[in-house]
């Protein structure tokens, strides 16, 4: 789980969100109903509660970055807009002519409140995609639908640090399609994005339902938290997340509680950080303990006792494939 997979995505295309959205809870079927009954958890089925859960980090991660990046593009067009003379409150649609290079259109339409040409609370812009057509390191990617924005407070501006947006996001009937994948991410979500400094910026999203399909596979994040901060000097990162993951893979759900931030660097996997699976129907455990950036170790409690029954060394790159 590469930091580039996580939330290294070009912030101004939502193509990128959907292809790291499920893909690291991607793959066969395994053998989800191993873990049915207390006690018999296998460690495929470890790797598959596991595999989900970095697939949704995956997910939360480029949500944050995209939700940021449109809503920076918002302001910019807002400021725009307002040398147009409109009066404030008027709805102007504004094409996005370089957002679908490879084809296909997205158009911005938004609703400016006082003060005219400044995102503040009040305002509401959606950005639609037509068959909407985007490169992404050679793979090509298709975009329908809307992302619909609310902006709830704003304290400070993106140049004049400190700062804080709190928004409310929807995703409307949004969908996406690759040469090998075909998906949608339904929900509504608030989002906050802050920065004391303008270097290190928080991205926090909470959501009672959020839902991604990808090749007819269904998991759905409901009363979820996620907290996501990257230092641009230094390109450091720290990823959280509670909540609970309803998987058609795994026939139920999953607790996610995080013990210890995922930490990292760059382009890179996490070096540390802890997170603690728990399986809904039988209360099984599975903690995934980062033991660099390559290894993963799942300490795995059949029981929920407390005690860890064994322990399976993976990979980075087997979590995702899993």
């Amino acid at each position: 789980m590469k930091r580039s997979a996580m939330f290294g995505f070009a912030a101004t295309t939502m193509a990128c969100l959907l292809l790291s959205g499920c893909g690291g809870g991607g793959g066969g079927g395994g053998d989800g109903t191993s873990g049915s009954e207390p006690g018999t958890v296998t460690e495929s089925f470890a790797k598959e509660m596991a595999g989900l859960v970095t697939g949704s980090t995956d997910l939360l991660s480029g949500v944050a970055e995209i939700s940021a990046g449109v809503l920076e593009g918002a302001a910019t067009a807002m400021e725009a807009g307002g040398g147009l003379g409109r009066p404030a409150g008027a709805q102007v649609t504004i094409p996005l002519d370089t957002a679908c290079p490879q084809g296909g259109s997205a158009s911005l339409t938004v609703n400016d409140g006082a003060p005219e040409g400044e995102l503040s609370a009040g305002d509401e812009f959606s950005i639609l995609f037509d068959q909407c057509a985007e490169d992404d390191d050679g793979e090509p990617l298709t975009l329908n639908g809307t992302m619909a924005v609310t902006v709830d407070a704003v304290s400070g501006g993106f140049d004049t640090p400190p700062f804080r947006f709190d928004v409310t996001i929807s995703f409307q009937g949004f969908s996406y399609q690759t040469a090998a994948e075909s998906g949608s991410v339904a929900g509504t979500f608030t989002f906050t994005l802050e920065s004391a400094d303008g270097d290190a910026v928080t991205f926090t999203l909470a959501s009672e339902s959020l839902t991604a399909t990808e090749n007819g596979t269904t998991e759905t994040l409901t009363d979820f938290s996620a907290a996501l901060t990257v230092t641009e000097s230094t390109g450091d990162y720290s990823f959280s997340l509670d909540g609970t993951l309803e998987s058609e893979k795994l026939g139920g759900a999953i607790s996610v509680e995080t013990a210890q931030p995922f930490q990292g660097t760059g382009d890179d996997n996490p070096i540390s950080g802890t997170m603690v699976i728990t399986d809904s129907s039988t209360g099984a455990k599975v903690t995934v303990q980062v033991v660099d950036d390559l290894n993963v170790d799942l300490l795995v409690d059949e029981d929920g006792d407390g005690a860890t029954d064994f322990t399976v060394h993976t990979t980075w790159d087997e979590l995702e494939g899993s």
